[in-house]
């Protein structure tokens, strides 16, 4: 942690920074300020980027929250005075805590704890956002347009959404498209999931995925299940198990 201190007294600047340094063995004191002027040239010219400023209020040149108007301070400030009536003017320039002199190694610590929250605060944000970006960037996996259904020496190609029910069966899957007409496919269930189009299909058991387009009605069923009617009408029974019912009703009317 890279810290910059603006303090007029070489007494009070040598204090701060040893309570610094004794409270936070991570910082590292870059440079001492004693005027407005000293503090602005360093900000602008030092190359230097400071992660957290302590500015005493009253410089030898001049209140120190004019540094803001003549500079841009990207870093948090924690101000150290005397003068209580600054406190307001303080916490418009960056401020994020007030220690009023003469301080300890207390006050200086409950300081930069409210630095750390915060700086805890904004990084957590910023991996978020991180995450988010990835996620954004990152490749979908695209949706499966087209089964290729395989009979003898044929290979017929099926939209997968005129496909109404996939029901797994001997470890077969059975695709009834729009007709009514059964069709054998040879995959995983699971792995079929997750190639299909969310919004069309859903999986409301463990055999069983449904296209919303097929649905016609549903009705409450023994075991707190759905019972469906869809058409085509299948020559199986179709319901939503009870574990899935709420998630079925929210895919629906999404």
């Amino acid at each position: 942690m890279k810290i910059l201190i603006a303090e007029d007294e070489p007494k009070t600047a040598l204090l701060l920074s040893k309570l610094i340094l004794s409270v936070e063995k991570n910082a590292r004191i870059v440079a001492v300020c004693s005027t407005v002027a000293e503090t602005v040239e360093f900000l602008r010219n030092s190359g230097q980027h400071p992660d957290l400023c302590f500015f005493d209020i009253q410089l030898a040149d001049g209140l120190s929250t004019s540094v803001f108007r003549q500079t841009d301070v990207k870093c948090p400030v924690i101000f150290c005075t005397a003068y209580s009536e600054y406190t307001i003017e303080a916490f418009k320039s960056n401020g994020i805590a007030y220690v009023l002199k003469p301080f300890g190694e207390k006050d200086i610590s409950e300081a930069l704890l409210a630095y750390k929250r915060l700086d805890q605060h904004f990084s957590e944000n910023m991996r978020r956002i991180g995450q988010l970006d990835n996620e954004l960037k990152s490749p979908k996996e695209i949706s499966l347009k087209t089964f290729i259904i395989e009979r003898r020496n044929e290979m017929i190609p099926l939209d997968s959404a005129s496909v109404m029910l996939v029901v797994l069966e001997n470890e077969i899957l059975k695709l009834y498209d729009e007709k009514g007409v059964q069709h054998n496919y040879f995959a995983s269930l699971d792995e079929l999931e997750k190639q299909l189009d969310p919004f069309l299909f859903f999986r409301i058991n463990r055999q069983m995925l449904v296209n919303r387009k097929s649905l016609v009605s549903m009705e409450r069923y023994f075991g707190r299940r759905l019972r469906l009617k869809l058409n085509p009408i299948a020559d199986v029974e179709v319901f939503v198990s009870r574990s899935r019912v709420s998630d079925f009703m929210n895919w629906l009317s999404g």
